[in-house]
């Protein structure tokens, strides 16, 4: 009995002790900086910033010695309040606040590792001593140093460049901001460093805050923009760019690559920085960021002095985009009678992040504003702010791609398709029949990417195209009358229908018809129905066992269309429409079987009778025909 109760009484006490423990002490503080930069010294908040919380105390082998026990953040209000298990009585606690937040962290003098600051009181080091579970150790501080203060204003400034832009991001997004690196600069102007992906900023200007978003804007567009890698010194208005010009630029090649080109580059990189500073200073307060030494400022922007204007100055295309968000109650904003847009931060930012973001081109405002119009974002709202600051008033897109298509539409005004160099589809057309042609546009979505398209003519002379897309599916877009505006893009089939390359003809009732080659190398097609707009479902065309690497289509003089293809032994084949409308013949050989091509295409003569042309496998060009139309053919000549 007597040893049951002492097994019971050592039991309570181990369990009162293990309550105890998990009770603990707590360690809490509330802790600022004074920002020198702010008449006043006003402290702030240090928030979000990593703790760590260090004690002295027995370890694994029971000697004492300091270690880490926990590692939390501050909140919005610079606050931690955390509970530590109870060790023994005597447990000394010290606290390490770190420069590092989500969006960045700072390194020390030395430029190793990450700065920190111990809590101060009366100029020392303040540690607390822990002699009971129920301890509540306050670390609370403000840190008056302009250097440590220094530290911690750079995180919480670039803290919120880094939220600006991460609320502004389009869903789907995938390109990640990590946090950047500061480091401290001998040189005589803070910069963003490519090569290392850090910014280096002079220790004098911590408190520059427009000039800290400025040059974190550089590491943002270099993490899900664009970023032309151009060394300069620049004022907002006549850049020196005769430089170190770093990386590669598609358009390097250009002989005004060094003048006009590399200007308009060089003022998007800086004027975008520019505009970024003052777009994040406007959501705030008035007066939360001050400090404007290595950025132009908001009365910089909205009216920019600069002789000349043009794309290729700085302030000017910061203008463009301020006048894009700004409102006249922002600071150093005024009411201008041609800027009726406000707020477009959106808008701005969907642009930077997806058009801008070409490996290998970098940005300028020309490219901006194409993407603008193609998105069908407010054109006119746009041009009136171009036009106020005698920039291009009208950017066109540029005529780069690399495949094309035409047709004649119902007016006999010819109008050319093409995928461009950025994988978007766009159109031009005659404006006259024979006459000058329309500036280019975008077709469809700014979202649909293709890598083949063909154009064909419904019989009610409204023009329809054909593409495959990145994603190997095709897609159809028309006009919605002949001649008129479009249609939205559209899947053709199924999703689960995939091609490889395609061709299109017409039934002889005007009905077209798709002809594909699967990524499995089978011919399908599918067809419109009597039914407007609607068509049938995929079918295989021919047997299982037909595999073709390309094809052609052509119509016989009885409108029956046939199918040309090579297959994958590199012979010819053709199948075709027997009159039963909807049955096709069996697969059969074009003349020969010596006959070996690796690329053809199908023509009609003006009695009717198809014509094959086709380059062989020894690179020589062959042609073939009908000896009467619908007839037997001829037999391999050499064109």
């Amino acid at each position: 009995m007597r040893l049951n109760i002492s097994l019971y009484a050592i039991a309570v006490a181990f369990c009162m002790l293990l309550v105890v423990s998990l009770k603990g002490e707590t360690i809490k503080g509330t802790f600022h900086y004074t920002d020198q930069g702010i008449s006043g010294e006003v402290p702030k908040p240090i928030a979000l910033a990593k703790v760590e919380i260090w004690s002295f105390a027995p370890r694994g082998t029971l000697i004492w010695t300091w270690g880490v026990d926990a590692t939390v953040n501050t909140d919005l209000q610079g606050k931690i309040s955390v509970n530590i298990p109870f060790k023994t009585q005597g447990v000394i606690y010290g606290l390490r606040i770190l420069a590092s937040n989500h969006a960045c962290y700072v390194a020390p003098s030395n430029n190793i590792g990450t700065f920190y600051a111990n809590p101060i009181k009366d100029g020392k080091e303040l540690t607390l001593k822990a002699t009971s579970h129920t301890d509540v150790l306050d670390f609370s501080c403000t840190f008056t140093s302009p250097e440590v203060s220094g530290y911690f204003n750079i995180c919480e400034t670039l803290r919120h460049g880094y939220n600006y832009v991460a609320a502004l991001r389009a869903p789907g997004e995938t390109d990640k901001i990590n946090q950047v690196g500061v480091y401290w600069t001998i040189l005589d102007n803070s910069f963003y460093n490519p090569a290392t992906n850090n910014l280096e900023i002079k220790k004098e200007l911590s408190f520059q805050d427009y000039g800290l978003l400025h040059e974190y804007s550089h590491f943002v567009t270099a993490q899900i923009s664009s970023f032309a890698w151009i060394a300069s010194k620049h004022s907002g208005c006549n850049p020196d760019i005769d430089g170190v010009i770093f990386g590669n630029d598609s358009e390097a090649t250009n002989p005004t690559f060094h003048k006009d080109l590399m200007k308009a580059k060089h003022a998007w990189m800086e004027g975008f920085a520019d505009f970024f500073a003052c777009a994040v200073a406007r959501k705030h307060l008035k007066g939360t960021f001050v400090g404007n030494l290595g950025t132009s400022t908001a009365e910089d922007i909205e009216s920019p002095s600069c002789a000349a204007p043009s794309e290729k100055i700085e302030n000017v295309v910061a203008a463009v985009l301020w006048d894009l968000v700004d409102k006249p109650s922002d600071l150093g904003s005024t009411a201008e009678p041609f800027d009726k847009m406000n707020d477009k931060d959106k808008e701005v930012f969907a642009i930077f992040d997806k058009e801008l973001d070409v490996h290998g081109l970098w940005p300028r405002l020309e490219l901006f504003c194409n993407a603008w119009y193609a998105r069908g974002y407010d054109p006119t709202g746009l041009n009136d702010i171009l036009k106020a600051y005698q920039v291009i008033a009208t950017p066109s897109f540029p005529n780069k791609g690399k495949l094309l298509s035409t047709y004649q539409n119902h007016d006999g005004r010819i109008e050319v398709f093409y995928i461009g160099l950025d994988g978007h589809i766009y159109h031009t057309w005659q404006l006259s029949p024979g006459g000058e042609w329309s500036k280019s546009h975008l077709l469809g979505d700014i979202t649909n990417y293709a890598k083949m398209l063909t154009v064909a003519k419904n019989s009610d002379g409204r023009l329809e195209v054909f593409y495959i897309g990145t994603d190997d599916r095709i897609y159809h877009n028309w006009q919605v009358t002949a001649g008129g505006a479009w249609s939205a893009i559209q899947l053709l089939g199924s999703e689960t229908n995939y091609a490889k390359t395609f061709s299109v003809g017409q039934n002889k009732d005007g009905r077209l018809e798709v002809f594909y080659i699967g990524t499995d190398n089978r011919i399908y097609h599918n067809w419109q129905v009597p039914t407007a707009g609607a068509w049938s479902a995929i079918q295989l065309l021919g047997s299982v066992t037909n595999y073709a690497k390309t094809l052609s289509v052509g119509q016989n003089k009885d409108g029956r269309l046939e199918v040309f293809y090579i297959g994958t032994d590199d012979r010819i084949y053709h199948n075709w429409q027997e009159p039963a409308v909807g049955t096709w013949s069996a697969l059969q050989l074009l003349s020969s079987g010596t006959n070996y091509a690796k690329m053809l295409s199908v023509g009609q003569n003006k009695d009717g009778r198809l014509e094959v042309f086709y380059i062989g496998t020894d690179d020589r060009i062959y042609h073939n025909w009908q000896v009467t139309p619908g007839g037997v053919w001829n037999g391999q000549k050499d064109l």
